[in-house]
């Protein structure tokens, strides 16, 4: 779906609109990825090869300056910003929860 509407994108808007689409899409992803570190140190099988040192310092100075960013991309378009989004979030999680029902299943019944 969202290439899909990549394509119809390119032939419909401008290049500032597929950058604003493009840079709130990619932020969002980021801002997301940097969060779940707070998450992730909580969980009871967290274990990984590496910890980094001052993570939570490491981890606020990826999230605060991505954040805004993020609100900057807002203001300078926010039309497209809203678009992309809505689109980003509305196609991707519930891809997300589909592949995590299905890792849930997988993961109890050993197949």
């Amino acid at each position: 779906m969202q290439s899909g509407f990549a394509i119809v994108l390119v032939f419909a808007g401008t290049i500032n609109d597929l950058l604003g689409y493009f840079t709130v899409i990619c932020l969002l992803r980021s801002v997301v990825t940097f969060i779940a570190v707070f998450k992730l140190r909580k969980m009871p099988d967290y274990n990984p090869t590496y910890k980094m040192p001052c993570w939570q310092l490491m981890a606020l100075l990826a999230v605060v300056p991505t954040m805004i960013l993020l609100v900057s991309t807002f203001v300078w378009a926010p039309g497209q910003s809203m678009i992309a989004a809505v689109v980003a979030v509305g196609t991707g999680y519930p891809v997300y929860l589909y592949f995590k029902k299905q890792n849930n299943i997988t993961a109890h019944t050993g197949k």
